[in-house]
């Protein structure tokens, strides 16, 4: 204990308390996870086209969600059909708008 400045127990357990705090704070603002539900997950598991299950649970009509990233309705339910491939550039704005990874979202003709 400084003589000129005493700290009293209670100011240093006031400033653990404050570390906690400012910890848990942190963890709280980190980066946000989404829980989806179960069916959805099922779904994806099961080998579902992703966009199509994301566009559905996001509440996107097909024309919503091409409207969203730039491309025609028609592209989309290629896409979605797995008749045609995206390209990345598509993968990437289709990601943005339903709020998933680009790596969330794989395509390709069926069976692949």
């Amino acid at each position: 204990m400084n003589a000129r400045f005493p700290i009293r127990d209670s100011t240093v357990a006031d400033l653990d308390d404050l570390d906690d705090i400012k910890a848990y704070d942190r963890a709280k603002n980190g980066p946000a996870q989404e829980f989806v539900p179960a069916a959805v997950a099922d779904r994806l598991i099961a080998g579902e086209q992703p966009i199509l299950v994301w566009r559905e649970y996001r509440g996107f009509s097909t024309a919503a969600l091409a409207r969203h990233a730039g491309i025609s309705g028609a592209y989309l339910s290629q896409l979605e059909h797995r008749t045609r491939q995206a390209s990345q550039d598509v993968l990437l704005r289709l990601a943005a708008a339903l709020k998933v990874e680009v790596g969330d979202l794989p395509t390709g003709p069926k069976g692949s």
